[in-house]
């Protein structure tokens, strides 16, 4: 039987359904822009992208410079959460400390 413990507090997560969380974090680089603009496709050649994948799939060809890409991917991390480190990191996903607000007297 597979256990799965808490990355927040090391707790055992029980196995049933709806135990607990599973954090994705997923980071990026400030400003960069995904999506797809329609001078994006204007540059596009008539290559067939869909065959050249299907040929390299049916090779089995590995790509030379895996490495250099795998550096270039952003970094994604997964966190299995119990129930109350889930509310503490939705309550505070940075971990920052908390400040207390300025109060001023009523003069």
């Amino acid at each position: 039987m597979m256990r799965c413990y808490c990355d927040g507090c090391g707790r055992e997560l029980p196995t049933d359904s709806g135990a607990g969380y599973r954090l994705r974090w997923d980071v990026r680089e400030r400003g960069a822009d995904d999506s797809l603009t329609d001078g994006d496709l204007d540059d596009q050649d008539d290559a067939d992208h869909i065959a050249a994948m299907e040929q390299l799939l049916e090779n089995d060809t590995v790509l030379e410079d895996e490495a250099a890409i795998g550096d270039a991917e952003e970094p994604t991390r997964e966190f299995d959460l119990c129930t109350g480190c889930y509310a503490r990191f939705v309550g505070n996903p940075l971990g920052l400390p908390r400040t207390r607000p300025w109060t001023f007297s009523g003069n």
